[in-house]
């Protein structure tokens, strides 16, 4: 809500949803994913992304990426360049295999919260 309040400056970019906890189904895979299968109900955080190669990220602490991490949402969007994260209301967000989590097989309950 940081930036609805304007407590975080001026939008980086419009028009924005701002949420984050993104809760959806997976919808397709790349060729080497193996935590994820077409139809897994997984969840997102605020973070979609970030270098996962730097000091901090492989220490686990991704939200201090040195290279930058990318938010859900108003963060230059690494899928599709010149375009820009929409939140947790877009209609669908790609995202590296280890940041969704996912519910166990099978559960209608939505994966654990990330935030």
């Amino acid at each position: 809500m940081n930036y609805a309040d304007g407590s975080s400056g001026p939008l980086p970019v419009g028009p924005l949803v701002p949420g984050h906890e993104i809760v959806g189904r997976v919808t397709a895979t790349g060729p080497e994913v193996t935590r994820h299968q077409v139809g897994d109900l997984v969840g997102i955080g605020c973070m979609v992304n970030s270098c996962r190669t730097c000091e901090n990220c492989r220490a686990g602490q991704e939200q201090y990426c040195l290279e930058g991490n990318t938010l859900v949402f108003g963060a230059p969007d690494p899928a599709e360049p010149g375009a820009h994260t929409r939140g947790g209301y877009s209609e669908a967000i790609v995202a590296p295999e280890a940041s969704p989590s996912a519910s166990p097989r099978r559960s209608t309950l939505p994966p654990p919260l990330r935030c």
